[in-house]
């Protein structure tokens, strides 16, 4: 699965006029926003420590896509754990 704001322009077309879309967005630039203010205030002042090639946006979208799924795949678990014990 991959999360929304991961998807080409293209794809996200197919979505046009849908809240989903307009939060993926949302997400998008609130995410490279905060990519730009660490590329601004950390990254680019050591590349010893941050090398382009690992400390990019495309890395950075990966790293958010990694940690989102992991939190949605442990509520998952949770809401059916709960529905469960309601029909238990």
């Amino acid at each position: 699965m991959i999360p929304l704001f991961r998807w080409s322009l293209e794809d996200r077309e197919l979505l046009k006029g849908s809240p989903t879309l307009t939060a993926a967005q949302s997400l998008s630039m609130k995410l490279k926003a905060e990519f730009d203010t660490l590329e601004e205030t950390v990254f680019s002042l050591d590349r010893e420590h941050f090398p382009e090639d690992v400390f990019n946006m495309k890395s950075w979208e990966w790293a958010f896509a990694v940690l989102f799924l992991a939190v949605l795949c442990s509520q998952k678990k949770k809401l059916l754990r709960w529905y469960r014990m309601q029909i238990c």
